[in-house]
């Protein structure tokens, strides 16, 4: 599974929010544990990679440096893309209450986050230790994915600030996330806020689907990760492949509170009724399934 799919269900959980924490049931301990585990494991396997070039680092090895990047590269943008993912689920679901079991899903959920912040920062490090060597033609790319990935979170984080208080240690830009929440404030129609943040999320994952390449590292991993993320709400909508088995079967899930508070489509025919909201706005057709690399 790409991890653009995990950027594509952060922003179902961030715009489903309120539903989380308004109208849930308590969460399953096997599903919590199965979310540590696979997210764990998945760390893990990033933590290999970077010891590998820690120890070709610390023996002065640049031929192994060299080939580390040119086989890793793709790795770190998994890191960056799945990010976002990590900080808001922990902004979103934290309250949640563990079904007979006394206590949140907070723990689980921020110890995953900080591992990924850790993770992720140390991956910056080593970009800038190496942008002028071996990591050089890599660096401008993966700079790229880090900053669509940092600012589709903090979008993500404006649109859920509307409705919810959080800790600021989720954002990556506090000041821009608390501007982009006034703008959004600033439009009083519920339907046409939600219709700006409809265009503004097709936008960013364009951006992002742009910027990242089309390979996958740990397919496997991704999949299992985002299966288990989804499991926290009681439903698993993945196929084998790793492709949403029908993209409104969450989205119809969340929807089980008031209208208001229904979470709007963020990708998937987001142009459907457009025009009855923008009459002047020229809508283009769906791109055809089959010429998506991402659903492949």
């Amino acid at each position: 599974m790409h991890s653009f799919y995990s950027a594509v269900l952060a922003s179902l959980f961030a715009q489903g929010s309120v539903a989380f924490t308004t109208n849930s049931a308590p969460v399953r301990f096997e599903d919590v544990s199965e979310y540590w585990c696979v997210s764990r494991s998945r760390i893990d396997l990033w933590e290999q990679a970077i010891l590998r070039l820690r120890r070709a680092e610390s023996t002065k090895d640049y031929d192994t440096i060299r080939e580390w990047w040119n086989t890793h590269h793709e790795l770190i943008e998994e890191v960056f893309a799945t990010e976002p993912l990590t900080r808001v689920l922990a902004a979103s679901i934290g309250e949640a209450k563990i079904l007979e079991r006394e206590g949140t899903l907070a723990p689980v959920v921020d110890s995953i986050f900080l591992l990924h912040h850790d993770l992720s920062s140390e991956l910056r490090r080593a970009m800038l230790r190496h942008q002028l060597g071996a990591a050089q033609k890599f660096f401008q790319g993966l700079n790229r994915v880090r900053l669509a990935s940092q600012k589709w979170n903090d979008m993500l984080m404006a649109w859920m600030t509307l409705s919810k208080d959080f800790p600021t240690s989720y954002m990556f830009a506090e000041e821009k996330v608390m501007s982009l929440s006034k703008e959004f404030l600033s439009v009083g129609d519920y339907q046409m806020r939600s219709s700006l943040m409809k265009l503004m999320t097709h936008s960013e994952l364009t951006h992002l689907r742009r910027v990242l390449t089309t390979a996958c590292m740990l397919p496997q991993a991704n999949r299992d990760v985002l299966n288990a993320a989804i499991a926290l709400l009681g439903a698993s909508p993945f196929d084998d492949r790793g492709v949403f088995k029908d993209p409104y079967s969450l989205r119809e899930m969340l929807s089980q509170s008031k209208e208001d508070r229904k979470p709007i489509d963020p990708d998937f025919k987001w142009h459907v009724n457009l025009k009855k909201t923008f009459p002047n706005l020229h809508t283009p057709s769906p791109i055809p399934v089959g010429t998506r690399w991402y659903s492949l």
